[in-house]
């Protein structure tokens, strides 16, 4: 079975949408796009986070450190059956309260399942990439 162009693109749309959400702040809607038992490999971190209410506490505790945020990534979208993979470079840039902007860069994977009729984000995956010195 092929995929369509318009099954691309709302995709591609949940994904746009959950990253404007992050951006404004409405970590409350953006949650609704999560599943019940996601899992969440972030860079940095010992062992995966694991189920929405884990994944809520870990982004509570991390967003708290900053006053402003924004995500930017242009993943390449791949469906596979009932499954949604994107995947491409990130950056994430963070202002902390009185300290230097953080700028973080790296590679993610998101995988979303197509479940009643809507994508559900199951998994992601981030990591840093190693940056050159002189």
């Amino acid at each position: 079975m092929s995929t369509s162009p318009q099954q691309l693109a709302d995709l591609q749309a949940v994904q746009q949408q959950t990253t404007e959400l992050y951006n404004a702040g409405h970590i409350d809607t953006y949650f609704e796009f999560l599943h019940e038992d996601v899992i969440y490999n972030i860079a940095g971190e010992p062992e995966p986070v694991i189920g929405k209410t884990a994944v809520r506490a870990w982004y509570d505790a991390f967003l708290a450190q900053f006053e402003a945020v924004h995500w930017s990534s242009h993943p390449h979208p791949v469906i596979v059956g009932t499954t949604g993979i994107l995947s491409g470079p990130f950056v994430f840039t963070g202002k902390a309260v009185a300290q230097p902007e953080v700028i973080l860069r790296g590679q993610h994977t998101v995988i979303f399942a197509h479940l009643d009729g809507r994508w559900v984000k199951v998994s992601e995956h981030a990591s840093l990439t190693p940056i050159a010195t002189a």
